[in-house]
């Protein structure tokens, strides 16, 4: 899936640089915990959906701390996986429920 992703980065024009080693390390690991928090959620029949933080007090925390999740490359992945079909943006903002 990450390099299905990268590929269509490119091949779309989205990213005009390659990513670096680490870089891509980073952007698999954000699409793997996407892809996991997806399948258990497609295994629930209630039809539950997934909040993800796009906040940049969440994704760049100055503590020392973050989680390697989390940072552009995140929603570089939630941007991938949506121009795939593979997800769909229902609403954004602070209080949803």
């Amino acid at each position: 899936m990450r390099d299905a992703l990268l590929l269509r980065e490119t091949d779309s024009g989205a990213r005009k640089r390659a990513r670096k080693e680490a870089d891509k390390e980073k952007f698999g690991l954000a699409v793997e915990a996407l892809a996991c928090n997806l399948i258990l959620l497609s295994a629930i029949k209630s039809g539950p959906k997934l909040a993800v933080p796009r906040s940049h007090g969440f994704l760049w925390r100055g503590d020392g701390g973050a989680n390697p999740v989390y940072g552009q490359h995140f929603l570089s992945a939630i941007d991938g996986l949506a121009s795939l079909g593979l997800i769909e943006e229902e609403q954004r903002g602070y209080r949803l429920s």
